[in-house]
């Protein structure tokens, strides 16, 4: 699985795009990565939280890439 580095959190064209067709978001520089959450949990109070990684989209499980969005 490999992951990419962002170096710089404030470069002008980072950001994602999102496609309601696979329901996932591409880095918008580089679409061939998904942003996904990690199959791994952490505790976090009462709750579980999963960390965020980028990940190839050839390597990507389906199930940890699909974000439901919901707007008003």
């Amino acid at each position: 699985m490999q992951k990419k580095q962002i170096q710089d959190v404030n470069q002008k064209h980072q950001g994602f795009v999102y496609t309601e067709e696979d329901q996932a978001f591409r880095l918008k520089t580089d679409t061939s990565y998904y942003l996904a959450v990690t199959s791994e949990t952490q505790k976090a109070g009462s709750w579980v939280k999963r960390p965020l990684q980028l990940i190839q989209c050839d390597e990507a499980e389906q199930s940890l890439m699909k974000w439901t969005v919901v707007s008003e």
